[in-house]
């Protein structure tokens, strides 16, 4: 169409415009996103030029063209033209216009995807304000909305918010969609995950066990989600203390990656890494050991020897080796977890500071 129609229009006519933003969604939609990128660019320099850069076909080709550039990884420019363009429509059309409230929620994602964090909440709590005020509160879109800023709010350091937000939503999608609703379970886990945060491990716990019974009812127990949710009830049994619980969780997680997701898989090298932290916990400690050797062999092979989860798996590796006598070994280990963290964080890091004390633990004491 595009070719056809730059033959018979010329290629900065309207028409060839029209049919290059349809080539270029399908680019998208086929992860040709650098194309599709070229496209648009080409759309929005025709659209300015005949139509102005305020016409609505002009701002709608810009917002385009932030979504395309978001999408390959270029967050920057995508959150510089979508202010242009929120601000252009919220000029034009006032800020109430359904659509201009869509592209501020966009906005308010682009910019938690970039560390923006307090940027994003406020932009949110805008948009939730005003679309309760037109569609109502038990807009779904809505809800959904008040979902995405609950879980924003803990990165922020507003748990509380975020637990008095959740449990609304949770509420509203139990009433509104009913309790086995996909989107009721998914809020119902961000909400035990903010319980534990806020150090309410007696409602997170029994709240994360029923996201995992209502996962493997709902959509059967080797589904990757309800797999997640087993791995995250894990940690929180691991964290209170019901060690032998979590093992057998991990265990259960371990071996269904595995088999699902194959060995070296992240997840998979992962659930490996905390099943041997519980092992470790439990006095498992040879068993720890063997599994945490697999770990950084993995880590260092698929991830490099400088990534922060291999030097982890190093520094727990050496925990294990000291508790099991194996103190040569250890120091071995810690030396290098330090000189790694000294050279990628810098002498002055935590994480540093503790490594260096786990080393000095180590080292023989002068009689």
């Amino acid at each position: 169409m595009a070719r056809d129609r730059e033959s018979v229009s010329g290629a900065k006519e309207l028409e060839t415009a029209k049919a290059q933003v349809e080539l270029a969604w399908s680019y998208r939609s086929t992860g040709r996103t650098e194309e599709a990128i070229a496209l648009l660019e080409e759309v929005v320099v025709v659209r300015e030029r005949l139509l102005g850069p305020e016409d609505p076909d002009t701002i709608d080709a810009r917002s385009d063209l932030a979504s395309s550039y978001e999408s390959a990884g270029r967050t920057d420019e995508a959150i510089a033209l979508l202010e242009e363009v929120v601000a252009d429509r919220e000029r034009l059309l006032g800020p109430e216009d359904l659509y201009t409230i869509v592209l501020r929620t966009n906005l308010a994602f682009f910019y938690r995807s970039t560390g923006r964090t307090d940027e994003a909440i406020a932009l949110l709590e805008e948009v939730v304000v005003v679309r309760e005020r037109l569609l109502g509160p038990e807009d779904r879109d809505t809800i959904n909305l008040k979902a995405g800023l609950g879980y924003i709010y803990p990165l922020a350091g507003r748990t509380d918010e975020a637990i008095a937000l959740l449990e609304e939503v949770v509420a509203d999608r139990e009433r509104l969609l009913g309790p086995d609703d996909p989107d009721t379970i998914d809020a119902r886990a961000s909400l035990a995950s903010c319980y534990w945060l806020a150090d309410r491990p007696t409602e997170a716990i029994p709240l994360q066990e029923q996201v995992v019974a209502d996962r493997e009812r709902l959509i059967g127990p080797e589904d990757r989600d309800t797999i997640d949710a087993r791995s995250n009830l894990a940690s929180y049994y691991e964290s209170a203390g019901r060690t032998d619980e979590a093992i057998a969780l991990y265990e259960h997680v371990v071996a269904d990656r595995e088999r699902l997701l194959g060995p070296d898989d992240p997840d998979t090298i992962n659930a490996r890494a905390s099943l041997a932290v519980s092992y470790y916990s439990a006095g498992r400690t040879d068993e720890a050991i063997t599994l945490l050797e697999h770990v950084v062999a993995n880590r260092e092979r698929l991830l490099g020897p400088d990534d922060p989860d291999t030097i982890d798996a190093r520094s727990n590796l050496a925990v294990s080796y000291e508790s099991a006598g194996r103190t040569d070994e250890a120091i071995a280990l810690y030396e290098h977890v330090v000189a790694d963290r000294e050279r990628l964080l810098g002498p002055d890091d935590p994480d540093t500071i503790s490594a260096r004390s786990n080393l000095a633990s180590c080292y023989p004491r002068c009689p």
